[in-house]
């Protein structure tokens, strides 16, 4: 986001340039798992991160984890939230 100036930028935002450019969206903000102010069916992908501790170890161990699944998984317009052992999928 740094590189995109969208750094600090308010949620809706950055929902909108998702929305107008097709960008999947890796997040740890969880007011994007709100699926009533962010409906999966308007924006390309979500993916919200669930973790206890949010260091950069942590989230790289997740994504190790689950990089097959996200891969082989058809997620377009689809939220999916990644915990510490399983995914979740909202249409």
């Amino acid at each position: 986001m740094n590189e995109e100036k969208l750094s600090g930028e308010d949620d809706s935002v950055i929902s909108i340039v998702c929305k107008k450019e097709n960008r999947i969206l890796i997040t740890l903000d969880l007011d994007f798992s709100d699926i009533r102010s962010y409906p999966p069916s308007e924006y390309p992908r979500f993916i919200v991160l669930r973790l206890k501790s949010q260091d950069k170890e942590s989230i790289m161990n997740l994504f190790k984890r689950f990089i097959h699944f996200i891969q082989e998984e058809n997620i377009q317009n689809k939220l999916c939230i990644l915990e510490e052992n399983k995914v979740r999928i909202r249409e």
